[in-house]
């Protein structure tokens, strides 16, 4: 039973990130979680108190990384997908969806959807 639990679990476990023309893509061993960039408001480095204390309200944290639906003070109610819970990156959506990943090396992936036309717009947005 601990096998198939542990199987169940790595099939939706983040294993990667993406940055597209037009999507951040989460990599998973399961169906890929795709976010349009257009569909993205704002994009910010998550400080180290915001995700200190999070609930897990239905999701997974431990061993294979940290995936599912959270709750902290500081963020509200987000979806994580994430292999560590340093260098995470909020991605915060137009209907106000929030999702929190941890792309390594965060920099470089925040450059990546920087030099986007969409990267552009939101750069632009946020001055």
């Amino acid at each position: 039973m601990p096998l198939i639990i542990f199987g169940v679990l790595a099939f939706f476990a983040p294993r990667a990130f993406e940055v597209n023309s037009d999507a951040v893509v989460v990599k998973r061993l399961g169906k890929d979680v795709v976010v349009p960039l257009e569909s993205i408001r704002e994009i910010r480095r998550v400080e180290s108190g915001e995700a200190r204390f999070m609930w897990r309200l239905c999701g997974c944290g431990g061993f294979l990384g940290w995936f599912g639906l959270f709750y902290s003070r500081a963020l509200g109610e987000f979806w994580a997908y994430a292999g560590n819970q340093e260098d995470l990156v909020l991605l915060t959506q137009t209907d106000g969806t929030k999702i929190v990943i941890s792309p390594y090396p965060r920099d470089a992936f925040l450059e990546a959807i920087w030099e986007t036309e969409a990267g552009r717009r939101l750069r632009e947005d946020r001055r």
